[in-house]
């Protein structure tokens, strides 16, 4: 949604809306669940920056098309209130992924379909991914 004023030409506010949940959120929510449950951990190790890059500069992009003022939307801004949501999303992420069955098909983890649903499989991939997952919180100074 774009505020704008009555007499001004360009936006004065944007405001993104998920229907998906229905709460008002920083877009690290989203952003951080959708890497984490759809990017393999290879490329998300090796790509997460780049990720972050790819999603400032869309957004930014997209702005442009409706002339929002951009000041506010940095890339400096927008990382750290990355940095400064991580430890809560971390503890989501963490719930979503152990809680998540659409795993069972993906290549995420790499194991069967039957190990998936046998207790000891789903542990081991679940305990993989985490392991993945902390590891990118940590090497880029998220935790």
């Amino acid at each position: 949604m774009i505020k704008k004023e009555e007499a001004a030409k360009d936006p004065i506010k944007v405001k993104i809306y998920d229907f998906q949940l229905c709460y008002y959120q920083s877009f690290v929510c989203d952003l951080t669940i959708f890497l984490f449950m759809s990017v393999c951990c290879d490329i998300l190790k090796e790509q997460f920056k780049s990720f972050i890059n790819f999603y400032h500069s869309e957004f930014l992009m997209t702005l442009q098309l409706v002339n929002c003022p951009l000041e506010d939307y940095t890339y400096e801004k927008m990382w750290f209130e990355i940095q400064d949501k991580a430890k809560r999303e971390l503890m989501r992420v963490l719930f979503v992924v152990k809680n998540s069955v659409s795993d069972e098909n993906s290549t995420l983890d790499k194991i069967s379909q039957d190990a998936f649903f046998r207790k000891d499989g789903r542990t081991k991939s679940f305990a993989r991914r985490w392991k993945c997952i902390l590891e990118i919180f940590t090497e880029n100074g998220l935790i």
